[in-house]
Formats: structure tokens, sequence, C-alpha cells
């Protein structure tokens, strides 16, 4: 599950960051609105939250089982 999340959260960074973003700021106004609907309509800041959140505690459940639940 960690694997699997943490590609999907890392992918989703790659593509906004190096060709969404820069492509609505070549839209200049209609940027804004296409930002918009992809937050808002495509849940895409959701699905970063979640996908960032689920790799961090399948991190820990992950350590935690290599630890054997003694570092608390």
């Amino acid at each position: 599950m960690h694997v699997l999340v943490s590609v999907c959260w890392a992918g989703g960074a790659f593509i906004f960051f190096l060709f969404v973003e820069p492509s609505s700021q070549g839209l200049r106004q209609g940027g804004g609105g296409f930002i918009r609907q992809m937050g808002e309509k495509r849940h895409h800041s959701a699905f970063m939250g979640m996908s960032g959140t689920l790799t961090v505690v399948s991190a820990v459940g992950l350590i935690w089982g290599n630890a054997s639940g003694q570092w608390l």
C-alpha cells in the first residue's frame, strides 16, 4: 500500500507542477478557472492530501511492524 500510494502522490505532484500549472499560467485569464475546476470539481487537492496522509500513515505502520512496537 505504501508504494502504491506514494507513487500516486509523487506522480500527481510531478504532473501538476511540471505540466498543469505552467500550462494554466500560459492561459492567463482562463488558467484560474482551469485550476479552480480541477480543485473543486475533480478534487485534485483532496486526492493529494489523502494520498500524502496515507503515504505517511503506511510508512509509520511499516516502521512500527519492523520495530515490533518497541519504540513507543
